[in-house]
């Protein structure tokens, strides 16, 4: 579990046993067991070589390592605080990069599949053509 923390505007805390990240007072991740059931289905449909838009609490980013059909995972992370929190407390079993950069910023390699789970709104039809090379993408409300 990572420990409850602040940094300038972002903190972890503990609530009720959950893990929760915030920007100022918006919730942008809750690692619970429901939450978790949900992404389950997303980690069902990662292999290769993964891009992730968004670390969050880290969830995805170390249950797609742990995966065999998985060689490598890199996160595109916009915030180098919630990079400085959470990073500490993963496992990516050594296949695992954390880039700090916008994501509309980041110009994608080669990679076999995406998830980007970006807080706010975003124009889905752009992202997916910046992603356009990339064989399986999926898009946090399009689980």
């Amino acid at each position: 579990m990572i420990p409850e923390k602040k940094i300038n505007e972002y903190k972890v805390q503990h609530q009720k046993g959950f893990e929760k990240l915030y920007k100022g007072k918006s919730l942008l991740q809750l690692n619970s067991p429901d939450q978790n059931l949900k992404q389950v289905g997303v980690l069902r449909d990662l292999f290769g070589r993964v891009l992730l838009g968004g670390l969050g609490l880290g969830w995805i980013a170390e249950h797609a390592a742990s995966k065999k059909n998985v060689k490598s995972v890199t996160v595109i992370e916009i915030s180098q605080e919630v990079i400085d929190m959470v990073r500490p407390f993963l496992n990516m079993q050594g296949k695992g990069t954390i880039i700090c950069v916008d994501i509309w910023d980041y110009e994608p390699g080669d990679f076999d599949s995406a998830y980007i789970d970006i807080s706010g709104d975003f124009d889905k039809s752009k992202m997916r053509e910046k992603l356009k090379n990339i064989p399986k993408v999926i898009l946090y409300g399009e689980e």
